[in-house]
């Protein structure tokens, strides 16, 4: 509980999160290009946030870039994260 309480206090990645793992699953999803400059913190004993910059691929159409956006808060969502920030450009 103590380490818990340090780890929140000071804006850590939580321990249920696997940094990499986060990283690894925006690639997956299909149109993203890059994603990086990825914060992730605990805003709370339950519940997680993050924020990110996505480059998506190029010549993508405003609805294809919110379905895509769209499938990636939710397979985030599944890995533990509540609250989602993504700022994201297409690709050049």
């Amino acid at each position: 509980m103590l380490r818990d309480s340090v780890r929140l206090s000071l804006d850590g990645v939580p321990h249920s999160i696997d940094f990499d793992d986060v990283g690894k699953t925006a690639l997956q999803v299909m149109g993203i290009r890059d994603f990086y400059h990825i914060l992730i913190w605990a805003i709370c004993t339950t519940e997680n946030t993050l924020t990110a910059h996505v480059v998506l691929e190029k010549n993508i159409d405003h609805e294809q870039q919110k379905k895509i956006i769209c499938g990636l808060k939710h397979e985030l969502q599944h890995r533990g994260i509540q609250h989602i920030t993504l700022g994201n450009r297409n690709g050049k």
